[in-house]
């Protein structure tokens, strides 16, 4: 028995797959399946439903962050050796369609802009890189003043987003224009 169905009374599925340390789950947004990246250097897709896995992926770099299309048709993933790699999903299977490598720095994050046309991902060198979806066709970079930052959200009219990072501060971005706007510093 697992220990949280001990404590809730209620059944709990783990997905046991990984041989190391699992760096970031996200479910498709139809929820019908959950994908998982790894130091083990492997993306795994799961039925969400029923715990069974559906596929493997050896990516050959440890994987630092993954985000699903809002259409749940795509996948970016970005890992250690400073690649994004973009995959098609179908059923939960998923084929790589294309990548690209930032020399000097790796993404701690990646994410799709809310109509799903643009990927975001934030370097450790503080850059962010912008490229148009779904073949990664490089956009643009951006030096923010931020080093570290970890993760970005959008509002859900996907004018403004804001930048969280490890300097206490968040920044509020137009999203059209990704420039900043103003930054909270009361964190």
């Amino acid at each position: 028995t697992s220990l949280l169905r001990e404590l809730s009374g209620r059944q709990s599925n783990i997905l046991d797959g990984h041989i190391r340390s699992v760096n970031v789950a996200v479910f498709s947004n139809n929820g019908n399946y959950a994908v998982t990246g790894s130091d083990d250097m492997t993306i795994k897709t799961w039925d969400s439903k029923t715990g069974r896995l559906i596929s493997t992926i050896d990516i050959g770099s440890p994987v630092t962050s993954l985000a699903i299309s809002p259409d749940d048709k795509m996948m970016v993933a970005s890992s250690k050796d400073g690649s994004l790699r973009v995959f098609s999903i179908t059923n939960g299977n998923v084929a790589l369609q294309d990548s690209l490598t930032y020399k000097g720095a790796y993404a701690r994050f990646v994410t799709y802009n809310t109509s799903g046309s643009e990927i975001i991902a934030c370097y450790t060198s503080g850059d962010l890189l912008v490229c148009k979806s779904p073949n990664i066709s490089f956009f643009k970079t951006i030096k923010t003043n931020k080093k570290g930052v970890v993760c970005i959200a959008f509002d859900k009219d996907g004018q403004r987003m804001a930048l969280a990072g490890t300097d206490n501060r968040i920044e509020i971005w137009d999203a059209k224009q990704l420039t900043s706007i103003y930054t909270l510093q009361e964190h």
